[in-house]
Parts: C-alpha cells; sequence; structure tokens
C-alpha cells in the first residue's frame, strides 16, 4: 500500500493551522496575566515589554540575540576561525 503524499501534506496543514489557533488562545487570552506576571517576577519590566511585542518583534528579538551569542554560525561571509579576533572580513 502506498502513502498519500498529497492527504499527508494537507493533514499536517490542517494539524498545523489547528495548533496555531489553540496555542494562539491558550497564550493569548488564557495564560496572558499568568505569563506577564511570571515575566514580571523574572525581571522588572519584562513581562510587559513581551507583552506588547508582535510576532516580527518576537523574530528580530531572539535572531539578533543568536546572532550577538554565536556570530560564527550565522555569518557566513568569511572564515569562521578569524570571529574575534578583528579579522572577521577574512583579510
Amino acid at each position: 500500500m502506498a502513502i498519500n503524499t498529497q492527504r499527508v501534506l494537507l493533514g499536517g496543514l490542517a494539524a498545523g493551522v489547528v495548533l496555531n489557533i489553540i496555542d494562539g488562545a491558550v497564550n493569548g487570552f488564557i495564560l496572558k496575566d499568568r505569563m506577564r506576571a511570571d515575566g514580571n517576577a523574572f525581571k522588572a519590566g519584562f513581562g510587559d515589554q513581551m507583552a506588547v511585542m508582535d510576532p516580527t518583534a518576537i523574530f528580530t528579538y531572539i535572531g539578533l540575540g543568536l546572532r550577538r551569542r554565536h556570530p560564527a554560525r550565522l555569518d557566513l561571509r568569511g572564515d569562521p576561525s578569524t570571529v574575534g579576533t578583528g579579522r572577521e572580513d577574512g583579510g
């Protein structure tokens, strides 16, 4: 018996949509106040700051954080062995 690829892909997409809706409802409405309080307990103002971030800001925040911590993994322009030596341009 062969695998019906079209059904597998459509089922995966449908599952993704359902999970995104459930995740948005749980995090956006049900746990919103608790998540804000936990963030503020971790660091003053952190929960309030995260509550106003849209998905683009979150992606940028995470992306810049990873770039700062792991520049050799994300910078494909130069030689990774020169990161942090002042010779990042390969020269």
